[in-house]
């Protein structure tokens, strides 16, 4: 693969604003730069692995790093459409981590709220995961942690999210705007959970924790990190709180890049099975 544009940052900017509107390519591309840039994408890179938090296996790191870079994934051309019948796109397109074959994006989400919970549990904080006895049926409002805030006395619910610059129609305003599809995400969920008011009478304390696919968080997620951090103290009683963030940043970094390499494994395998029997028929 030709990687001379990698040496050429500032020529990816250059695409006019018309071409993008023409090429969907384009967009794409400068979405996914953008997304690059923003705050949390790049933490993953700077974990060293001295804990399975922040360990990645050789051939997720490869996968994840082909990803960051836009590289061809294995195997992607060989086959003209996914499971779901979506076409194949060879640097793996959205199709690898929005498609729904097989849960793909589910198991994504799970990870990554696994990871939040633990970091309230690191401060000790009550907290409880998908409370079904409380939600069902509001709306389909269903948040995926809810904890005690004692400052506020209340609590607290965090949807969160994993948010595709590609998605849709969200790569035309991705492309334009930093952290755009982040914030679109973040509106819809306010949105929806408005409508806890009119189910419980109580207006809604909701959290939309929002992490682009490329790495970058949203602002309500940066804001909550930091809100946490706050709370952190070291064995002599002492604020800890920036290296708090640091360590659950990179964590949360690390595990995101984790599951798309993962999603991604599993998408490759199947490919690599379609592709031996179209061998085999020829």
């Amino acid at each position: 693969m030709n990687c001379s544009f990698l040496y050429q940052p500032a020529s990816l900017w250059k695409i006019s604003l018309e071409n993008r509107k023409r090429n969907p390519s384009s967009r794409r591309l400068v979405a996914r730069f953008r997304s690059l840039q923003g705050c949390g994408a790049g933490a993953w890179l700077e974990s060293v692995p001295t804990s399975l938090k922040f360990a990645l296996k050789p051939a997720d790191f490869c996968l994840a790093t082909r990803l960051r870079l836009g590289c061809d994934m294995p195997l992607a051309s060989a086959i003209d459409k996914c499971d779901c019948g979506q076409p194949n796109d060879r640097n793996g397109s959205i199709c690898y981590h929005a498609c729904k074959h097989r849960g793909g994006p589910i198991w994504t989400h799970g990870t990554v709220v696994n990871v939040w919970a633990e970091c309230l549990q690191d401060l000790k904080i009550t907290h409880r995961k998908e409370p079904r006895e409380l939600y069902d049926g509001a709306n389909q409002c269903r948040p995926d942690i809810v904890y005690f805030d004692t400052q506020s006395g209340c609590d607290v619910e965090l949807d969160i999210s994993i948010a595709h610059p590609w998605n849709g129609d969200a790569v035309s305003l991705a492309s334009r705007e930093d952290g755009a599809a982040a914030s679109k995400r973040e509106q819809q969920k306010s949105m929806k959970y408005s409508q806890l008011f009119d189910v419980f009478g109580n207006p809604s304390n909701c959290i939309p924790v929002v992490m682009e696919h490329f790495g970058r968080w949203g602002q309500r997620a940066q804001q909550l990190l930091h809100d946490l951090s706050l709370l952190a103290v070291d064995e002599d009683g002492q604020s800890n709180s920036r290296d708090f963030t640091v360590y659950w940043r990179r964590c949360l970094s690390v595990a995101l890049q984790r599951s798309n390499a993962r999603v991604i494994t599993r998408k490759l395998s199947r490919l690599e099975i379609h592709y031996s029997r179209y061998l085999a028929k020829q």
